[in-house]
Parts: structure tokens; sequence; C-alpha cells
């Protein structure tokens, strides 16, 4: 969205891994929903660039052969390194990119497909050790592959670790909305962010959700 988008480091779960959860949860689910003020962006080699609704053929392809790569190389190093959280999370947000990028390319059948792998690298990374990032991207994948009821899980796991991680909560409304139904579940997500976040930019964010639930 694989929170637009991030990269797990050797490092574990710094600052820059939760911006960059941000722009993959918030702004990637929000993508899925009826929500014309909200904008998909794709992550790539750590830095965030909004892509543009077509793009040529010959774009398409470099641009997909170059995540294929990210992901054979995260392949291997977590089939290196078997036991290692990060290796796997990493695997985790190479398919999401690579299936944001098929989704951009209108490739139904490889987005969930992609979608699919990551949710299940995610829950490996995840069963060695919770993180919160890779948390909420695995539920947004889940949604991404159509697996509700993965996701729903997933999006109330984020939520109940840490209930001020605004992201999950975010997209959590969002699911509600869309795949659900709940437009009640979805105001109460995006009101307790409006009433206790204290980022201006992710107040928006609810701001403009709430609004367009009809």
């Amino acid at each position: 969205m694989a929170n637009k988008f991030k990269k797990v480091n050797k490092q574990g779960p710094g600052k820059k891994q939760k911006d960059d959860t941000t722009l993959r949860t918030v702004l990637g689910l929000a993508a899925v929903a009826i929500v014309a003020l909200i904008v998909f962006f794709v992550y790539d080699s750590g830095s965030s660039q909004q892509q543009p609704a077509t793009q040529a053929p010959a774009q398409q392809s470099q641009g997909l052969a170059s995540y294929q790569q990210a992901v054979q190389s995260a392949e291997q190093a977590a089939q290196a390194n078997p036991n290692d959280f990060s290796s796997e999370a990493a695997l985790g947000n190479a398919y999401y990119d690579l299936a944001a990028a098929y989704r951009n390319a209108n490739d139904d059948a490889n987005t969930k497909a992609n979608f699919a792998k990551a949710v299940t690298a995610y829950q490996k990374a995840l069963a060695k050790k919770f993180d919160i990032g890779a948390q909420t991207d695995m539920a947004t994948a889940a949604f991404y592959s159509d697996q509700p009821d993965v996701a729903d899980a997933g999006f109330k796991k984020a939520i109940a670790q840490q209930p001020d991680y605004w992201n999950a909560r975010v997209n959590y409304g969002i699911f509600l909305e869309n795949v659900k139904g709940d437009k009640a579940g979805a105001k109460e997500q995006f009101q307790y962010v409006v009433a206790n976040c204290k980022d201006a930019a992710q107040v928006q964010t609810a701001k403009s959700l709430l609004q367009n639930v009809q």
C-alpha cells in the first residue's frame, strides 16, 4: 500500500520504517475505497514517488522488472536467513510493492496473487515476533487479496496491540466500510483518529474519509 509503502531494514522498526508504513498502508489501502481525495502511491527503493494513473507499456515493463528483481533478491535473503524477522518482513514488502506495481498496470490477477504472497511472508515474519507495521501491512495485503477474515483479524490485532497506531485504524475503517458494509464501525475508527491523533495529515485523512462515509 507491505504500509504507500515501506521497507524493513536490519536495524528493526525505526522511524523510517514507520514513515514508509504510513505511506504503504494509508494511501495504498485508501485507493481501494471509493474516495476521490486519496491518491495511490507506490514505494520504490526507499523513496516515495507518485505514479501516474497510466504509464506507457515500456515504462510499466521496466518498472515491473525492477520489482520482480527486488522480490528475487528478497526471496534469496529470506531463504538464507529463515529465522530472521527482518528478512521475512522485507520479502513481504517486496511482494507488496510488486503487487502495487501490477495494480498500477491494471493486472488484476497478478495483483491479487502477489498480495497473497505478501500476506504469507508477513505471517512468517510475525510468527517470529510482533511488529505493528508488518501486522498492519499483512492485514492490508489480505484486504487486497480478497481474504476478508484474515484482514479483519489482522486489523483488530494491530489496534488491540497499539491503539494509537493511526494507520491501522484508518485502514480498518476503510475496510469496514467497503468490505463489511459496516459504516457505523468505519465512522467510529475515523472519529477516534480525529479526536485523538496529533498528526495533522492523519487527522485530515480521517476527516476526509469520514465525510465520504455514506
